[in-house]
């Protein structure tokens, strides 16, 4: 772009805004914030079963939320998958910018459009055929991965969590699971793993003789699915304890007892 100045006037000031970061004025780069850009913070989850049946129905929802303060322009999402366990039937979407761009052996991609900061989010259900040869005690869980663009960069990455699906019998498609608890004098520390990075994760304790549940935090599992805490014991209660944590997109419990002598 060239800048010429009218007759008898000379150019003083240049103003520069947009999406890059990065400008070449005679040669010589000027790096450039934008004023007002936030980035985008996303988490893509997978909706969890422990236990995929031979010859049945295998359903698998996808929730990718951004809850940065800057929006989301747009996603690109891979997921594998077992073909020689699994036969894809179809996907459908919560919106219609959401769509599945393509299909290779073993591997789905789909693309999304914007997010709005600050919790917008959309959902993807994938549904499969599991085949009737698929032999019991097969995993097949993959994890997906996620590139993502907002208004800071265009080479935003993530992933989902794990799901640990495996071939079954078992009557149940889902389990608990149990947090590491440690008491010290008057602290209980907790923590666990498996959550999708950057999902919120609720936590709650019930109290004994059916008394009604006390919220303690909700939080957002760190860049390796993982949340830990503490607890004040300090008050409560004496008698038998549980202590819950629930994944809100993945949709993982995880229940542990402690007692107040």
């Amino acid at each position: 772009v060239n800048l010429t100045a009218p007759t008898n006037r000379a150019i003083k000031t240049i103003e520069i805004s947009g999406l890059r970061d990065t400008w070449l004025i005679d040669d010589v780069e000027y790096v450039v914030m934008p004023t007002a850009v936030r980035p985008a913070r996303v988490t893509l989850a997978q909706r969890i079963v422990d236990v995929a049946r031979s010859g049945e129905l295998l359903t698998l929802d996808l929730v990718l939320e951004n809850y940065g303060r800057g929006p989301m322009m747009a996603a690109t999402i891979e997921l594998p998958f077992d073909e020689t366990t699994l036969a894809l039937l179809d996907v459908q979407t919560s919106r219609a910018d959401v769509w599945v761009s393509d299909v290779m052996s073993g591997l789905i991609t789909i693309r999304t459009g914007p997010l709005a900061a600050e919790r917008d989010l959309v959902t993807m259900t994938i549904r499969f055929q599991v085949r009737a040869e698929a032999p019991v005690g097969r995993a097949i869980g993959r994890e997906a991965q996620l590139w993502y663009r907002d208004g800071v960069t265009e080479f935003g990455r993530g992933r989902s969590n794990l799901p640990r699906t495996v071939i079954g019998l078992g009557p149940e498609l889902t389990y608990r699971r149990t947090p590491e608890i440690t008491i010290a004098g008057q602290t209980l520390t907790y923590a666990a793993e498996g959550f999708a990075p950057g999902e919120p994760v609720g936590i709650w304790y019930n109290p004994p003789n059916g008394a009604p549940p006390v919220t303690v935090t909700t939080v957002r599992a760190d860049g390796d699915g993982r949340v830990s805490g503490v607890l004040v014991l300090s008050g409560l209660p004496v008698g038998a304890h549980t202590l819950v944590l629930y994944s809100h997109h993945s949709q993982q419990t995880f229940v542990g007892e402690f007692a107040i002598p």
